[in-house]
């Protein structure tokens, strides 16, 4: 098996989860940003499914779903089988969101192969996939969150909406280890925080209740760390129309919200973001990229809410743009993410 003259690196996208659909666009984007001159690069699609599949078309823009026939093995160590054929793999870059991306799946997969990628590790990614694991590990560090109770194994989504129901009226409902607020909801009474929570269950095994927080704007910290340079970028914000930054907004509805990467706060309200950031890097090991979401409420309380260890890259989103205002264009994060690990 000859080493390539040119780092081999292997974009994964697709994926079994639930942002499938958002990993395809966002390794599209990331896929025109990469030197082809620079790097040899192989794509591998991962089907609803879960099948790894390569296509052999070149093209200067990421083949389309349909193109993607040729099946797909991890070899140890660092490389894969394409149909027969062995390739060399210098490095992995996993443009994978949320269950079966960020979770920590594809990370100890990878490590299983020795195959060197991007992105957080095994247990960083899976602590951070969990929102409540994340939430007890931020008030270790004395970070406000929201008061709230997850579902116990086993529990039914009536036993479990009258455990939250203690609370009180209104309750935040969503899936514990899912992203881009899929299956979330607000119940304002019993027959809604039932329905809410039978929601969150089929989008995850584990629901987390939490208080409902009247929100003036959600904050993003973007984080960068690549080639001895780590940056923890200016405070971006989300203000929705309806105070409810759901997936639709994110990804389907333009108008539903105003995002901008220079969020309208008090200078302390913006040190404490970042502060509290790169509190929880260091706690729970981040490395290469994450983004750190707050809410900011009505009456200007700071609540951490949740990280995402590969966040949404795609031309419209706040992280890449985030991480661009604090001096690193789109392709030089590229440039710079792959390096780190290819080489």
């Amino acid at each position: 098996m000859k080493k390539q003259n040119k780092p081999r690196v292997m974009l994964l996208f697709g994926g079994r989860g639930f942002e499938h659909g958002i990993s395809v666009v966002s390794a599209r984007y990331i896929y025109s940003l990469v030197d082809k001159d620079k790097y040899d690069i192989l794509p591998v699609y991962i089907s609803r499914t879960g099948r790894w599949l390569a296509t052999d078309k070149k093209s200067d823009i990421l083949p389309e779903k349909n193109e993607f026939k040729i099946p797909v093995t991890l070899s140890y160590p660092r490389s894969v089988l394409v149909s027969k054929r062995r390739f060399f793999i210098d490095a992995a870059l996993p443009v994978l969101h949320g269950d079966f991306g960020e979770d920590g799946v594809i990370q100890g997969a990878l490590e299983n192969a020795k195959i060197s990628y991007a992105g957080c590790g095994v247990v960083s990614g899976a602590l951070c996939s969990d929102k409540a694991f994340t939430k007890s590990i931020a008030r270790e560090l004395s970070i406000d969150v929201a008061r709230h109770t997850v579902s116990l194994p086993h529990e039914s989504a009536e036993e479990f909406a009258e455990r939250a129901s203690l609370m009180g009226y209104p309750i935040f409902v969503k899936p514990a280890r899912l992203g881009s607020s899929l299956g979330a909801s607000v119940a304002n009474d019993k027959d809604e925080l039932v329905a809410a929570v039978k929601k969150a269950y089929r989008f995850s095994k584990r629901v987390l209740a939490e208080e409902y927080i009247s929100v003036a704007a959600e904050l993003e910290c973007a984080y960068f760390s690549a080639l001895g340079e780590k940056i923890f970028s200016g405070v971006g914000s989300i203000v929705s129309k309806d105070g409810f930054y759901d997936y639709n907004s994110k990804y389907t509805d333009a108008d539903a919200a105003e995002v901008t990467a220079s969020a309208e706060i008090s200078e302390d309200i913006c040190e404490r973001v970042k502060e509290q950031s790169k509190a929880l890097a260091d706690a729970i090991g981040i490395r290469h990229l994450s983004r750190f979401d707050f809410l900011l409420s009505k009456d200007a309380r700071l609540v951490f809410n949740e990280i995402n260890t590969f966040p949404g890259f795609t031309e419209s989103s706040l992280y890449p743009r985030l991480i661009e205002k604090a001096g690193i264009s789109p392709a030089r994060l590229v440039d710079m993410l792959i390096s780190e690990v290819a080489f």
